[in-house]
């Protein structure tokens, strides 16, 4: 019995975050962002928000199997657990498209991750070297404290105008290109 209650719990959260998302405007604007501070914010990719739905979909299913086709309650247990584990990587998802973003205004940079809790800031005086990764494609900025990575496949726009924003703030700086 506590297996079936578990298991309808976990559906109804799946499928209320299934719901929710489309409607949350976090993930519905990806594009280069000003916020109200003056940064301009760079945010990961949609297809996190996908890759978390099919993560949501597949707990269902293998939650409602657990009620349902489960021959001993081990075995119900057992699904029990994936369908919890499927939940739990969809949440991780979820959490790197919220919290995961590169903001940057006249002064510095700064790159905010899920599970750290201050960001890597990078003053744009202090930074010693920039490198543009061709095999990413990402681009380093090295200062002589913090080293900071953008990814530049999630959104071309945006990552051409950190480019164009970095070329036009660091004049003294040639950006490297490695191969």
């Amino acid at each position: 019995m506590a297996i079936i209650i578990v298991s309808v719990i976990c559906t109804i959260f799946a499928i209320s975050l299934i719901v929710y998302m489309p409607k949350s405007k976090i993930f519905l604007s990806q594009v280069e962002q000003k916020n109200s501070k003056g940064y301009y914010i760079i945010r990961r990719k949609k297809v996190y928000k996908n890759i978390a739905n099919v993560m949501f979909v597949c707990s269902i299913f293998i939650l409602w199997f657990a009620i349902g086709e489960s021959s001993t309650p081990n075995d119900a247990i057992v699904i029990l657990l994936l369908g919890i584990f499927y939940i739990i990587i969809g949440l991780l998802f979820i959490l790197s498209q919220l919290f995961e973003r590169i903001e940057y205004n006249d002064c510095e940079i700064s790159q905010y991750r899920v599970f750290r809790k201050h960001p890597k800031t990078i003053l744009w005086n202090n930074t010693i070297s920039i490198k543009l990764h061709n095999m990413g494609p990402f681009l380093e900025l090295n200062s002589s404290v913090e080293k900071i990575f953008v990814d530049l496949r999630d959104d071309n726009t945006s990552a051409f105008a950190l480019l164009k924003f970095i070329q036009d703030k660091v004049k003294d700086k040639k950006i490297i290109l490695i191969d």
